[in-house]
């Protein structure tokens, strides 16, 4: 299910915070079971608030390794990428 991104949650002053304290809420009003979102949009704080509300994040479009790493360490629960053997080997030497 797509779900149209709530004008009150627009790119603007605080928007971070804001999405970290309501996404959950908002997911679940919508009766979904996570957040699917691009990679500058994640964070450590974001995926804490999803994990302990028991919702995913999955995290797109990760084609650097370091960034890969870096995804993996905040917490998401996958990630998406356009070169799945250079993430998949920068993941498993580092993680």
């Amino acid at each position: 299910m797509v779900v149209p991104w709530p004008p009150e949650l627009a790119v603007k002053e605080g928007w971070q915070e804001r999405l970290i304290a309501e996404a959950p809420q908002m997911l679940k009003n919508y009766g979904l079971q996570g957040l699917m979102c691009q990679h500058s949009l994640a964070s450590k704080k974001l995926a804490k608030r999803l994990k302990e509300n028991g919702l995913f994040l999955h995290v797109w479009t990760v084609d650097d390794p370091d960034l890969a790493i870096s995804i993996a360490d905040m917490g998401a629960d996958d990630l998406i990428t356009n070169n799945p053997p250079l993430i998949r080997a920068a993941l498993a030497a580092n993680c």
